[in-house]
């Protein structure tokens, strides 16, 4: 979604509904106090004849707006509810104003604070359904004949020893209208620049030579609510235009390693915050034929190494399955972590989310969750018999109807309230190795 889009949603009230809610979500398919955010949240309260609108985001609630006339919402029949959305400028800075209308009628409006594309996810809750997906309308984007741009969403997050690989074709500088220019950007929770939104890990400009100017690379980072920081300058690296491109980058233990063609040299780039973030890749410019990942063929020999054995991805879990972490002791004299990350490959205060944590020590297990800053732990389980250097450890998380029920050795010890989505990854970190038989320490089983 993006300026001058309009989202239409029909849903369905119950004949004596107290109350429902229509949320426009980021990062997250269900609203939830701990992950993602409401981009915007309906709330309609018949009992009050009150529409509450609001943002949620960082644990709180923000702007809230509240204005009589639930009764806008007919009950017991089906509604058409058309949020129109269009930027606004006050005092030189620029905003997102939604307007919501019923069934064609004017219903209220709203001054938002997240970019209209953050919107990824709509749900309806309480005492409505929805009838049908959702409609999304959005204005065609308006770039000069030979600018393009392609955002490509990651499959898998990127860990130590993965590459990003991307080609496309840069046309002959005759061709191209107005001053030829090129960016490429690792993003993370966005794909498109904002003021007040998301992260940009990497952020490369490139400046192609002109009658009176040199070419150069600029390469930089700006992580939300921080100015541009790690702010470097090369030569330009491509030189020429009209020429076939490929771009490396190689994830490395501090740094991105950058390789362009088939060059020998490279640019080493620090991180400023963890490269497991960047989930988006954008390519704006004067360009064409990108393709990145497996459809580029010129990155097939390049292309991201499986996970290690220590980490799992998590798809397709559902009602019935189970994750199996097990794996034998190596050493007791540190602790063993089974970590459950959503959008996350390891811990970070400000971004990190870690929606389950197993601690297994020699003598017990506690079972705990990190939201940023905040550290909670609501259980701590004795082990019968201490480890054991050689021990075989069998834990297993079966995922119900309400919640997760979890076993050690067989034995049911604790039970967690989790949503399956909420569980992206698996991290199993200190004295627990693969043992023989097992492609990696956690998997999902039926």
């Amino acid at each position: 979604m993006t300026n001058g889009s309009i989202a239409t949603i029909r849903v369905q009230i119950n004949e004596k509904a107290q109350n429902f809610q229509l949320l426009l979500l980021h990062d997250s398919p269900e609203f939830n106090l701990n992950i993602g955010a409401a981009v915007l949240l309906i709330n309609v309260n018949y009992g009050n004849n009150i529409i509450n609108l609001t943002s949620f985001y960082g644990d709180e609630y923000h702007d809230n707006a509240t204005i009589k006339g639930a009764d806008i919402f007919l009950k017991g029949k089906p509604i058409q509810i058309t949020i129109k959305m269009q930027n606004g400028i006050k005092s030189g800075k620029s905003f997102e104003f939604f307007k919501i209308y019923i069934n064609d009628k004017e219903c209220c409006s709203y001054k938002g604070v997240f970019p209209f594309w953050s919107t990824n996810w709509i749900q309806v809750k309480g005492d409505a359904v929805l009838l049908e997906e959702p409609f999304i309308t959005s204005p065609k984007l308006q770039l000069k004949e030979t600018e393009k741009i392609y955002k490509y969403e990651l499959d898998q997050l990127p860990f130590i020893g993965s590459t990003f690989c991307l080609e496309g074709t840069l046309p002959k500088s005759t061709d191209v209208e107005g001053i030829e220019k090129l960016v490429i950007s690792l993003m993370h929770e966005s794909n498109d620049e904002s003021e007040s939104f998301g992260d940009t890990l990497l952020k490369m400009k490139f400046h192609f030579s002109t009658e009176h100017e040199e070419s150069w690379l600029k390469i930089s980072s700006q992580l939300f609510t921080e100015k541009k920081t790690n702010e470097k300058k090369y030569a330009n690296p491509i030189g020429l235009s009209s020429v076939e491109l490929t771009v490396r980058i190689a994830i490395e233990k501090s740094y991105f390693k950058i390789r362009f063609n088939e060059g020998k040299t490279f640019i080493k780039y620090n991180y400023v915050a963890p490269p497991w973030m960047v989930n988006w890749i954008i390519v704006k410019g004067n360009i064409d034929n990108v393709k990145i990942g497996n459809d580029a063929k010129r990155c097939l020999q390049y292309i991201s190494k499986q996970l290690p054995p220590h980490l799992t991805k998590i798809e397709n879990l559902k009602e019935g399955k189970y994750i199996s972490v097990k794996g034998k002791v190596t050493k007791l004299d540190e602790n063993i972590l089974i970590n459950f990350y959503y959008g996350a490959l390891g811990w970070d205060e400000k971004r990190g989310t870690i929606v389950l944590q197993a601690k297994i020590t020699n003598q017990n297990i506690s079972f705990c969750k990190k939201f940023k800053e905040k550290y909670f732990c609501n259980g701590v389980k004795p082990l019968k018999t201490k480890l054991e250097i050689g021990q075989i450890i069998n834990m297993v998380f079966l995922a119900t109807k309400t919640n997760f029920e979890i076993y050690y050795d067989d034995q049911e010890i604790y039970q967690f309230e989790l949503p399956f989505w909420a569980i992206q990854y698996v991290e199993v970190t200190g004295p627990l190795a693969n043992i023989e038989g097992r492609d990696r320490i956690a998997e999902i089983r039926k």
